[in-house]
């Protein structure tokens, strides 16, 4: 991300401002958005001694701090400082949209409200960073406690609302519905209902071979996902809860919560689908891994036939 705030500050990028604290300000171009990315008032003091030099910074203004004035944004008070962290949004990921917050702090140091903003990208390139930053995170989220943990479940969360949709079946029990949080709605209502779970793969958006048609259901144990139409194999016989794929060696997993004489109950339909979101993205990962393999030997082929020259 500091690479593209440098981007950003030299007006690249296709930013829009999404909010504000007090709605003012929404029309701020990137440059001049660009002020408010990460700016810090707050002093610092350093110090050198014998064990080297270390630079503390206050957690509070004095009267040597220059803040930034609120009042371009509507506000009553001034910025002393910001902070810039991303926002896992994945319906801004299907619209084609990275978000993020811009935090505001006050002279005491306390968080006052947020900018939120946008960057026009194309789909793909929201698909690949997620899956880039899934793959970085999920192999250490195990071992790197709640925190890595966290942030690996909030990945599968927002591939599953950016990348995961579902069509009707035509079915008494298959409305329409424009998102998860629709569908578990729909779900609440209905009690059990028919879909085509459909996924998206992340390199070109299209219709993953693994999408199936599918029964969603709530009881008092919870809610539920059911394989209806389960993964067909070439001998023409079919397989509830498996995925697999032909490219991807010792990639045929079974979702057992999936099967019809194994359904596993969940606090929500989000939690629902992370098996599937956890399965797509390890996959892709792995096809991930296999295309910058070759890519690099290929280079090398290139760098090893220019020597001499």
């Amino acid at each position: 991300m500091a690479a593209s705030m440098v981007n950003w500050k030299k007006g690249a990028g296709n930013i829009s401002v999404v909010q504000t604290p007090s709605g003012k300000g929404t029309g701020l171009t990137g440059m001049q958005l660009a002020k408010y990315m990460n700016f810090d008032a707050f002093p610092t003091s350093t110090t050198t001694n014998s064990k080297g030099t270390s630079i503390t910074r206050q957690s509070n203004a004095t009267k040597n701090s220059k803040p930034l004035s609120g009042k371009e944004l509507g506000l009553d008070y001034d910025i002393y400082k910001t902070e810039v962290s991303p926002i896992a949004n994945g319906i801004a990921a299907r619209e084609g949209r990275n978000e993020y917050a811009i935090t505001l702090f006050d002279e005491t140091g306390a968080a006052r409200g947020n900018i939120i903003f946008s960057e026009q990208v194309d789909p793909s390139t929201i698909a690949r960073q997620i899956l880039d930053n899934y793959r970085n995170i999920k192999p250490y989220a195990k071992i790197g406690g709640e925190g890595l943990q966290r942030s690996a479940g909030m990945i599968e969360s927002q591939y599953a609302s950016g990348f995961i949709d579902f069509s009707t079946t035509g079915a008494n029990n298959s409305p329409a519905v424009a998102n998860i949080a629709d569908l578990q709605r729909t779900v609440d209502d209905l009690g059990k209902v028919e879909y085509d779970l459909n996924i998206h793969e992340p390199f070109y958006n299209s219709i993953d071979g693994n999408s199936r048609k599918v029964e969603i259901g709530r009881t008092t144990q919870g809610y539920y996902i059911k394989d209806v139409s389960g993964l067909k194999y070439p001998d023409g016989s079919v397989h509830y809860g498996e995925f697999g794929y032909n490219t991807i060696p010792n990639s045929l997993y079974t979702i057992k919560g999936m099967t019809p004489n194994n359904i596993q109950y969940y606090e929500n339909i989000n939690e629902a689908l992370k098996p599937i979101t956890e399965y797509i993205l390890t996959q892709y990962g792995i096809i991930l891994d296999m295309q910058e393999a070759a890519e690099a030997i290929q280079m090398n082929k290139i760098n090893n036939a220019n020597i001499g020259y």
